[in-house]
């Protein structure tokens, strides 16, 4: 197995699976990969966390963090750097090294677990989100690690927002945060920050509420319901496009957002399979920017065109519920996690 490089002419229903890494039987609790695209790790509720060569088809090693468990992570600058949050009610995030297996340095900065952790794709910064609602900026290169703690606005904080969420553009000078409303009745808030001057606030703030939403499934031909779905969803993940344009917002409803991602316009409502409330997933841009890809309960992928309303194509080939999906940003090759890990390969 050998995965090729970024092609514009990705076709995403012709994934093929390409190698499969079975787990121990733990739900997976990250899936990321590193932004030079080669290398991927994983992790599962047991503590146990793989690297993969995603462009050989191969695990090059496995770590158990038995003591702290790992409940999200993501890759650090360095490929075998990274970022793990403990499970178990730990508010702690770990830097650990797969060198010599163990945790250079510990960061401190949330009251409640850590939800996700996003680095940045230029520098040794990175973001934490916090079931404490909030989100950290962090810098690996200073003694004092933690530089800013950010917050929604106060009179959107009153109305009990659910788990914030962060997502970094691949130039390391936007970022965003935004979280679903837990009432459901206020939607979602996005604000969007430039890295070199965060501390003059965010340069646009935009909601996106259920109105919008229904009105973009009707504008693309659908009665409204997935619009439902999404304003009763909580929010799970959130990301931007490889050029920076869009971001996509997944709910543990199954219907998903796309939206413009410096004016807030809803785009396009991404209409997946009904999901249970417990069961949560993450949504993704292909490396070409032009699919969204998503993981189901159902044990399935759907993969949709993120220019125009279509039905999805769907990846068959997991045991269970698909909870994480990445994809490399330099080769054409798609990873996905139950128990196990996947990767997919376009032919």
């Amino acid at each position: 197995m050998a995965a090729p490089e970024v092609s514009s002419s990705l076709n995403p229903s012709r994934f093929a699976m390409g190698a499969v890494f079975a787990g121990g039987g733990d739900e997976s609790t990250f899936l990321a990969f590193h932004r030079l695209g080669q290398y991927c790790a994983s992790a599962t509720a047991d503590g146990a966390l793989k690297l993969i060569d995603a462009v050989n088809g191969c695990v090059k090693k496995t770590v158990h963090c038995r003591k702290y468990g790992v409940a999200a992570g993501c890759f650090a600058h360095h490929e075998q750097s990274l970022l793990v949050a403990g499970a178990g009610g730990d508010s702690t995030i770990r830097h650990l090294s797969l060198y010599d297996n163990r945790y250079v340095r510990a960061f401190a900065g949330h009251d409640a677990p850590v939800t996700s952790v996003e680095p940045s794709p230029a520098d040794d910064t990175f973001l934490s989100c916090g079931a404490d609602g909030r989100v950290v900026l962090w810098d690996l290169a200073r003694p004092q690690a933690a530089v800013a703690a950010l917050k929604l606005d106060r009179a959107w904080a009153d109305r009990k927002a659910d788990a914030a969420l962060a997502a970094q553009a691949a130039d390391g000078v936007v970022f965003a945060v935004g979280a679903s409303s837990a009432d459901r009745r206020d939607g979602g808030l996005v604000k969007v920050y430039d890295a070199r001057k965060f501390e003059g606030g965010p340069f646009a703030t935009f909601s996106l509420d259920g109105a919008a939403a229904r009105a973009c499934a009707e504008a693309g031909g659908g009665d409204g319901s997935v619009g439902d779905r999404f304003a009763r969803g909580r929010w799970t993940s959130l990301e931007f496009s490889p050029d920076g344009d869009k971001m996509v917002v997944a709910t543990d409803g199954g219907a998903h957002l796309v939206f413009d991602s410096f004016e807030g316009d809803a785009k396009l409502l991404l209409e997946g399979p009904p999901q249970s409330p417990d069961f949560a997933t993450t949504a993704t841009f292909t490396s070409d920017g032009y699919s969204v890809v998503a993981g189901c309960e159902d044990a399935k992928i759907r993969v949709w065109d993120a220019e125009k309303r279509a039905r999805p194509a769907a990846l068959h080939g997991h045991a269970g519920p698909v909870r994480h999906v990445a994809c490399s940003r330099k080769y054409d090759v798609l990873a996905s996690c139950c128990a196990s890990a996947v990767l997919w390969l376009a032919d």
